[in-house]
């Protein structure tokens, strides 16, 4: 009996006794005894059953359950992903649009710049050509003055020459 007992209960173990010994344990007991440890090993073995199926039933809920939240996890996931490709993308699309804007800005800045640049050589250089003409007018002046002193000086002679000559003729007409 005692190791029907062991079988039914579960404490049996692979290297001792056997099925076969539990059965011939059994075989010894006489008739309504045996009768009654039958009886009552298998009840055992019934509550052992409906046991291992609840175990079964809640491993399988459970299974199922955790199958559902991996599955809503990896949808989550997933979303988060979608959103932080899109999220990504908006930032990609707003950086290539600023720095197109910002490279045509510095295409119209250069632009401008070279302008600028041509047209301050045309005014340095028409600058100089003023200061030279400046400095020919200049001379032109010095040497009008110059000659406006020696026109006005030859007038000079020429009527210290005239008052000279109508002395000289009142002189003789005297």
């Amino acid at each position: 009996m005692e190791g029907l007992n062991e079988f039914l209960s579960g404490d049996l173990d692979n290297g001792g006794r056997s099925f076969t010994s539990a059965l011939s344990a059994t075989s010894a007991i006489s008739g309504s005894s045996s009768s009654k440890a039958v009886l009552a090993a298998l009840r055992a073995l019934q509550d052992k059953i409906r046991r291992l199926e609840t175990e079964r039933s809640q491993a399988l809920d459970e299974t199922s359950q955790l199958r559902l939240q991996l599955k809503n996890q990896e949808i989550e996931f997933e979303h988060v992903k979608q959103r932080e490709q899109l999220s990504a993308q908006k930032s990609l699309q707003e950086a290539k649009s600023s720095n197109e804007r910002l490279l045509h800005e510095k295409t119209e800045l250069e632009m401008k710049l070279m302008k600028l640049e041509e047209k301050t050589q045309q005014l340095n250089h028409t600058s100089d050509e003023l200061h030279l003409k400046i400095r020919v007018l200049e001379e032109d002046k010095h040497n009008g003055i110059l000659k406006i002193k020696e026109l006005e000086h030859q007038q000079l002679k020429i009527e210290q020459q005239i008052s000279i000559a109508q002395q000289k003729e009142k002189g003789k007409s005297r």
